[in-house]
């Protein structure tokens, strides 16, 4: 049981403990109402309607003060146990950042980090996620892959500003292991230029998503993502001859597409001015 759980429950014994003490106090104060000219049973009767309708009154008021002082406590324990937890990971994270560690044991460290974000991710915890990307970039400020794949994070969850502001990065970083030649195999340049892209497309800024995607396709002339999504931008900016020219290539590279039609129609239905 959490701490807050534990709180919770401790108060609502001791209020329950006060509403039978109230309870007991009002049958108190009833018993000694002034009944001497209501005879027998008449006054007996009196009295249980008295008590009844006075503790059912009484109950419903308290319950009702009961649980939402029992709602907002947990609510208030819970804010606090929240920003414990994350100033404790905070103060984790930093005293991890500046101890020295041996490089074997950081880069295992790094590891684990990614597979804890990779399992985040699978389970739609994004904010845990993005705190493990953090954590690595905080040991490895240059962690090409830890910018990237926080970016494509950013991207998955909308939020292109700052999906773009992390790609960028990153993509500043691939171009400068290209130049030394260290850059991994499997995340290339042109991968990075196909992310901006994207995300420049979801924020309506199509210059921009164009101008990434072509530098993605100087790169890699053939990659049929890339050029699905140049045919999808040419149309979108109605621009006739760079789409007849995409549509040529995909038709070439990837006769069995089956948006190929789709495409010819949607070219055609530019006009003959574009």
């Amino acid at each position: 049981m959490l701490l807050f759980e534990k709180i919770a429950l401790f108060i609502a014994l001791v209020s329950m403990l006060a509403v039978f003490i109230v309870i007991i106090r009002k049958f108190s104060i009833l018993s000694i109402l002034n009944t001497d000219n209501i005879p027998g049973e008449k006054e007996a009767g009196f009295k249980r309607a008295i008590i009844k309708k006075r503790i059912n009154r009484d109950l419903m008021r308290l319950s009702q003060v009961f649980l939402l002082n029992i709602e907002h406590l947990k609510n208030k324990t819970k804010n606090t146990l929240t920003f414990i937890e994350k100033n404790l990971h905070s103060l984790k994270s930093s005293y991890l950042k500046n101890r020295p560690l041996p490089m074997e044991q950081r880069n295992k460290l790094i590891k684990d980090l990614f597979r804890e974000a990779e399992v985040a991710e699978k389970q739609d915890d994004g904010v845990l996620a993005e705190a493990k990307y953090l954590d690595i970039i905080n040991f490895d400020q240059k962690n090409l892959r830890a910018f990237f794949f926080l970016g494509e994070l950013y991207y998955s969850n909308a939020k292109l500003t700052e999906a773009i502001q992390t790609l960028s990065f990153a993509l500043k970083l691939a171009v400068k292991e290209k130049r030394l030649g260290i850059l991994a195999e499997d995340l290339s340049v042109a991968e990075i230029y196909f992310s901006l892209a994207k995300a420049g497309l979801e924020l309506e800024r199509l210059d921009y998503a164009l101008e990434s995607i072509r530098e993605a396709l100087d790169l890699e002339p053939n990659n049929p993502r890339y050029l699905d999504l140049i045919l999808d931008l040419s149309i979108m900016k109605k621009d006739k001859g760079l789409a007849w020219t995409y549509f040529n290539k995909m038709s070439a590279i990837n006769p069995e597409n089956n948006k190929l039609q789709t495409w010819r129609e949607e070219i055609m239905a530019l006009g003959e001015d574009n």
